[in-house]
């Protein structure tokens, strides 16, 4: 009888402990085999345009073991973390961003890792794009989804920390920008006959996945972007605009004379012409220039790209010209030369 109670107690300590082992985050005074651990974020000059809250994403090789905790950006209360060597990244949260793989990484230990997640923007609908509200926009490159311009996203690594049972951590981040910041400058050559009131742009070729472990882009899901260019100079009658994006980077085309995907500018311009109001429609192949400003760069695992500048601006040396209320076309086909898209119509549209 002695040696069936014995057993009995055995067994019920076997259940405690293996319920207690297979709980991920509790409180250490029920649960001592557990650290506390609290992260903290250094944000420095980037302090002002920090984000609300942060991902934490956590993953211990030996003995898998996959977490993420959602954190305020400046400091966070302790977490329990299981004792073990760590690889963490932490990335900020945003609306418009999705962690694809995210919950499969805390359940499936053995097919998925941190090299498995991607931050991918969301696809927007032409109708969910504000910029193109009540526009009468004609897209040259309809096969692309658009996607917002976000502003940057920041993320940072940190590799071999270890964690002890019982005993409590701070854990250190100094967040980075992610994304790259590309202008994308232009001329627009008018006569007295037109008055430039406002300008929209589209360009095509933006991967819309990133890894935020180790920085590669997907260059095989791309899309493209709406933003407003400003007017930075004008002089005489040659109008200087510009405008940045915020991206995980830019992929040039194939082809340098296509007028429709990756390394495609558009634009639309709303002007005065002859007292009216027309929309002027035109767009060119930056790919060349994409090319030449070296935006991304192998990463060192040769596995993809990675960014390999934090910023960069893109001059169009050719001009748009918009003369007695038309688009001046152009006599050669150069390869940064603007072409219109007479195809589908609607090229100058009174409005």
């Amino acid at each position: 009888m002695r040696k069936l109670y014995i057993y009995i107690i055995i067994g019920i300590a076997s259940l405690l402990w293996s319920a207690c082992t297979d709980v991920q985050l509790c409180d250490v005074s029920v649960h001592p085999h557990l650290a506390q651990v609290s992260f903290k974020f250094n944000w420095g000059t980037l302090d002002k345009t920090k984000p609300d809250s942060m991902y934490v994403i956590v993953s211990r090789p030996l003995n898998t073991y996959h977490d993420y905790f959602s954190l305020p950006s400046v400091n966070s209360s302790p977490v329990g973390m299981k004792s073990g060597e760590y690889f963490m990244v932490a990335c900020n949260k945003d609306s418009m961003v999705d962690i694809v793989n995210l919950n499969e990484f805390k359940t499936d230990f053995s097919n998925i890792s941190l090299e498995d997640l991607a931050l991918r923007m969301k696809s927007l609908k032409r109708e969910e794009v504000p910029q193109l509200a009540g526009m009468d926009w004609i897209d040259f490159s309809p096969g692309y989804s658009y996607m917002a311009n976000t502003g940057a996203f920041f993320a940072d690594v940190q590799n071999y920390i270890s964690i002890y049972t019982g005993n409590s951590a701070e854990i250190s981040f100094f967040p980075k920008i992610l994304t790259q910041n590309i202008t994308i400058r232009l001329e627009i050559e008018t006569d007295n006959s037109v008055q430039l009131e406002e300008i929209m742009a589209e360009i095509a070729g933006i991967p819309m996945d990133m890894n935020p472990y180790n920085g590669i882009v997907n260059e095989a899901n791309l899309g493209k972007m709406i933003y407003s260019p400003d007017l930075a100079k004008r002089q005489d009658n040659v109008s200087t605009f510009e405008g940045t994006i915020s991206v995980f980077g830019l992929v040039a085309g194939q082809d340098e004379k296509a007028v429709s995907g990756p390394g495609v500018l558009q634009i639309a311009v709303l002007a005065k012409s002859e007292s009216k109001k027309k929309i002027f429609r035109a767009g060119v192949n930056i790919s060349k220039l994409i090319t030449e400003a070296g935006l991304l760069k192998s990463s060192e695992s040769g596995e993809g790209n990675v960014k390999a500048k934090e910023t960069a601006t893109l001059i169009i040396d050719r001009q748009l010209k918009i003369k007695a209320g038309e688009i001046e076309k152009e006599e050669e086909d150069g390869v940064s030369g603007w072409f219109t898209n007479e195809e589908n119509g609607d090229i100058n549209v009174d409005i």
